[in-house]
């Protein structure tokens, strides 16, 4: 009996339990009531979907547990995924330069938030919001506000194929989520990020450098935000104007879903795993379902608010 209580304890205390629990609700839910939602088909069209919201959560976890928050994200994939592909299609640059080239423009970019906000002190808010409206402003002003089409074979092949019955873009999502997780439970590094948004007075006076640290954290969040730019046109076929709009609000809400804390200090891959696939899977119900898009926002509005009360509840 007592060793039943203890696993009980261990189940119920587990960080992701509520939002685990809820996950699975909602999906025997769905499966139940919403036609067509439990098949295989449909379950690999939303795990395609998911990537692009995994890809700006993790690096988003990265950031909220450094005690900041990284608002510029949506348009920074936005203008990475429209440099690759215009690069491709206008300048004839192989499709590994295109990508290499997006890749570090994102973290460029993630780096300068990181300067700002740790070297010049301006708050994260206020630093990445600025960002936000640069990077969207170019990306329209490259694209002239058009699609940007025809890309290589090459690109929709990976966006569209599988390897042992997994889609391409679902393994790199696997791979991101795996190294992040390796990087934040197992390196000195992810110590030091976890002691910086805790406390970051004490992580001074025990030798870290908190400004390097930081202006990392936003380079990494620059750096998963260019990837998801690169999973979009990989999907999309193409680059679109408006493609990163509102993805930075769904990396919050995915982290925060998943136990990320606010306030620092505290933050779990896994949660933000479990975090945007319970996000992508309610969306993609409430579709089958065909609710309006506008009530979707109300009621993820409200979960998010639930969510974060009943964490504060059980903290």
């Amino acid at each position: 009996m007592t060793n039943i209580r203890e696993l009980k304890r261990k189940i119920i205390s587990f960080p992701q339990f509520s939002i685990l629990l809820s996950f699975v609700a909602m999906l025997l839910f769905f499966s139940i009531f919403a036609e067509g939602f439990f098949s295989v088909r449909n379950f690999t069209g939303v795990s395609r979907q998911a990537v692009v919201q995994m890809c700006v959560a993790i690096g988003m976890t990265f950031v909220l547990i450094s005690n900041e928050i990284d608002l510029s994200v949506g348009s920074i994939a936005n203008l990475s995924g429209t440099i690759m592909a215009g690069l491709m299609v206008r300048n004839g640059l192989s499709p590994a330069l295109a990508i290499a080239l997006g890749l570090g423009l994102g973290t460029f970019l993630g780096a300068v938030n990181g300067v700002v906000v740790a070297y010049i002190k301006v708050p994260s808010f206020v630093a990445t919001l600025a960002m936000m409206i640069t990077a969207r402003g170019l990306s329209l002003v490259y694209s002239n506000a058009r699609p940007i089409n025809e890309l290589p074979d090459s690109i929709l092949y990976i966006g569209r194929n599988y390897v042992m019955g997994i889609p391409i873009l679902v393994i790199i999502a696997i791979v991101l989520v795996l190294v992040a997780a390796f990087i934040l439970t197992r390196t000195n590094y992810g110590r030091h990020i976890f002691a910086v948004g805790g406390n970051a007075e004490s992580a001074r006076l025990s030798g870290i450098h908190i400004s390097r640290t930081k202006l990392s954290v936003f380079a990494i969040s620059g750096f998963c935000a260019a990837l998801a730019g690169m999973v979009m046109i990989m999907r999309l076929a193409s680059s679109q104007p408006t493609m990163g709009d509102g993805l930075e609000l769904d990396a919050i809400a995915a982290a925060v879903l998943g136990g990320t804390s606010i306030s620092g200090g505290k933050g779990f891959v896994l949660g933000t795993v479990i975090g945007g696939l319970f996000l992508v899977f309610l969306t993609n119900g409430f579709n089958i379902f065909g609710l309006s898009s506008f009530w979707q926002q109300v009621f993820k509005g409200i979960i998010l608010v639930l969510a974060v009360s009943l964490y504060e509840r059980k903290k």
